[in-house]
């Protein structure tokens, strides 16, 4: 996993394992480019899934699954957390009508039991979790029994691949030439349009045609923005083969 040089290796790698210890589903999602109030735009989510049809990916990603408490935990805590909680609080009467709602669909599309994990924060333009889900019959009891036993193995497996995936550049979701990588990292290094249509030995008109192609690429409005949205997808600045 650590020689992996695409995110979808790593993934492949990572679920591999997490099957073995009593995980054959889980759900990555990693979010690039939010704002402290906001997520960003839809296109900068990235999710991988194991083990789960289309389904069931398209209910994690809705609004549906938002209401589950599971997911107001990983918004509001980082660390990792069984379901097991939320039998308990339901017990003391401490979840919402809609709460319980979401649980019971929830558990209708066999995520009855599993384990949340929000990663800290590295840069506070990143955010990143994971549901990790035993079998579809698999009780709470079960799952926490698993989450004990093997706990410090995926801790230590779930960030290397969070790491090892925020690190990598996520084509084709931003697709960039070359020619306007090339323009942007000289944007980024401080050169001025005359300066980078000297090193890239073409017209300053040119160079003005690749950034704005970028930035239309980026769906942002200024170069800036620009540079700093590529970087964050690691489209420049890598020695990753991207042509």
């Amino acid at each position: 996993m650590g020689q992996a040089e695409n995110a979808a290796t790593v993934w492949q790698h990572f679920a591999l394992h997490l099957a073995k210890m009593g995980f054959p589903r889980c759900f990555y999602g990693l979010t690039r480019f939010r704002f402290e109030q906001a997520s960003g735009e839809p296109a900068d989510a990235f999710h991988f899934a194991a083990g789960m049809d289309d389904r069931l990916q398209s209910y994690l990603r809705s609004a549906e699954f938002a209401a589950n408490p599971m997911y107001r935990w990983m918004l509001e805590n980082t660390g990792a957390c069984t379901w097991g909680w939320i039998d308990v609080a339901r017990r003391a009467d401490q979840l919402s009508a809609t709460e319980i709602a979401a649980l019971k669909q929830s558990t209708h599309l066999g995520l009855g039991a599993g384990v949340g994990i929000r990663f800290a924060e590295t840069c506070h333009r990143i955010k990143g979790a994971i549901g990790l889900f035993a079998h579809i019959t698999t009780p709470h009891a079960e799952v926490d029994r698993l989450w004990r036993a093997h706990e410090s193995e995926i801790t230590a497996l779930t960030h290397m691949m969070h790491l090892k995936i925020a690190s990598l550049p996520l084509s084709p979701v931003i697709s960039l030439t070359k020619r306007q990588r090339e323009a942007l990292e000289w944007v980024a290094d401080g050169k001025t349009m005359q300066d980078i249509a000297v090193l890239m030995g073409v017209s300053s008109a040119t160079v003005e045609k690749h950034l704005r192609l970028a930035r239309e690429a980026l769906n942002v409005g200024t170069t800036a923005q620009a540079v700093a949205r590529a970087t964050l997808a690691h489209t420049i600045f890598t020695r990753n083969k991207l042509d």
